[in-house]
């Protein structure tokens, strides 16, 4: 038996299949997710789970090696992002830009996150 903080058997699985390089993202639930990837929408209610919560419970069972953010994400998020120790090489695109390279990740994670703009791309 695997003994993961992570309860979701799809999202614990989706996770164990990544390879070197693969992405996923952990978006809000407003994100426009293409039809082309696959959605683990582990959103109940507004803000629950949130972003930060999700992100902290995978981030156990994940080391990545980039971080990147739409760069229209609030200041006080972006001080907040950098101050968590789990994140490394913290990188930004254009909201437009980070829609266009979302639609080549391997699945997406959705939250109940409400903020505008609060996703990120995890490449491992």
């Amino acid at each position: 038996m695997i003994n993961s903080k992570i309860k979701n058997s799809e999202l614990l699985y989706e996770l164990s299949k990544l390879g070197e390089s693969d992405s996923f993202v952990i978006v809000n639930s407003e994100f426009p997710c293409s039809k082309d990837v696959k959605v683990i929408d582990l959103s109940l209610t507004d803000n629950v789970p949130n972003l930060i919560d999700v992100m902290q419970v995978i981030f156990t069972e994940v080391e990545s090696t980039d971080i990147t953010f739409p760069e229209e994400i609030s200041g006080v998020d972006k001080e907040e992002y950098s101050k968590m120790s789990c994140l490394n090489n913290l990188k930004y695109l254009t909201y437009r830009q980070f829609k266009i390279v979302a639609k080549n990740a391997k699945f997406i994670v959705r939250t109940g996150d409400i903020k505008k703009y609060n996703n990120l791309i995890v490449i491992v």
